[in-house]
């Protein structure tokens, strides 16, 4: 992507993901592409895993300890069960 001088951004959530192109009209059909194969053709390495792996269980425990977040779960988990 930085080859045809555009940036990526990607966003997630409980129920969404989201992905982010930007770059010049004229390379929108390579940074179309290029996004298409990343999000139909992924590729994990395993040290990548690990890191968001260890990254996710480390947010899981400090969102324990909050409160507020331990209600809006709860809440969460109530609406939709």
């Amino acid at each position: 992507m930085e080859a045809i001088g555009g940036n990526v951004l990607a966003s997630s959530s409980r129920e969404q993901m989201g992905y982010n192109v930007d770059c010049v009209r004229s390379n929108t059909p390579e940074a179309l592409e290029l996004l298409l194969d990343a999000v139909l053709n992924p590729k994990f390495t395993p040290w990548d895993l690990k890191a968001q792996t260890q990254k996710i269980k480390s947010e899981l425990v400090r969102l324990a300890d909050d409160p507020t977040t331990t209600l809006l779960e709860g809440m969460h988990y109530a609406a939709y069960q």
